[in-house]
């Protein structure tokens, strides 16, 4: 069985991801794409460098969807940063929820003799 950082880095590279920073100290005047929670839920969101206003990361856009748990918004990111061809950027707390939602993925479906699976 893969090592679940092995498991991260296959799930990321299928996906068209190349590059995921989990250290904010290496963001400096990059373009990526991130999840944040407004009020609406977490969302993905993609930030630019706004040079122009004395260099800062700003809002280019976010995703189409509020999700209740960190792990829809971390998805959506994930897919878009492929999309993209942009780093994704994800915090230590974040990369951990990745993390959790891909070991359980590991194990399969969870299947209740009456409610089948679930």
């Amino acid at each position: 069985m893969l090592r679940i950082a092995e498991v991260v880095r296959k799930y990321l590279a299928e996906r068209g991801v190349k590059e995921l920073i989990t250290d904010a100290n290496l963001l400096a005047k990059k373009a990526f794409i991130t999840v944040y929670k407004p009020m609406a839920g977490y969302k993905a969101v993609h930030y630019w460098w706004n040079e122009e206003l004395g260099g800062f990361h700003e809002p280019w856009n976010t995703g189409y969807f509020g999700y209740p748990d960190v792990t829809g918004a971390i998805e959506e990111a994930i897919t878009w940063a492929g999309a993209e061809e942009l780093p994704l950027y994800l915090s230590p707390e974040e990369y951990e929820a990745l993390k959790t939602l891909l070991e359980e993925r590991e194990k399969g479906p969870v299947f209740d003799s009456v409610l089948g699976e679930v």
